[in-house]
């Protein structure tokens, strides 16, 4: 019994372990992506005349300099996870040898 209960608990770990390893380069190529945008858009600020073309790209910067520590910290969190569930899943490898 506890045997199916460790391979079930492993194969659970397996899953969420691709899951997490498939999500981390979304997380990348999406903070790539805002890091490049801010940094075009900074400069462009200076150039723009229109005072709403003005304000809705300094909202666009706000919000890209706010999501970039949450991305860093989401990215943290992921591969914390991915760290925990090798871990588990090699404790399961050497509890069934």
């Amino acid at each position: 019994m506890t045997e199916t209960v460790d391979q079930s608990e492993k194969r659970a770990a397996q899953r969420r372990r691709m899951y997490v390893s498939g999500h981390l380069p979304e997380l990348f190529k999406e903070r790539e992506r805002i890091r490049a945008e801010l940094h075009a858009a900074v400069p462009q600020l200076k150039t723009l005349t229109d005072k709403l073309a003005v304000k809705h790209l300094r909202n666009r910067i706000s919000y890209m300099r706010q999501r970039l520590p949450l991305l860093a910290a989401e990215v943290k969190a992921l591969v914390d996870e991915r760290k925990a569930l090798l871990e588990t899943i090699r404790a399961a490898r050497e509890s069934a040898s």
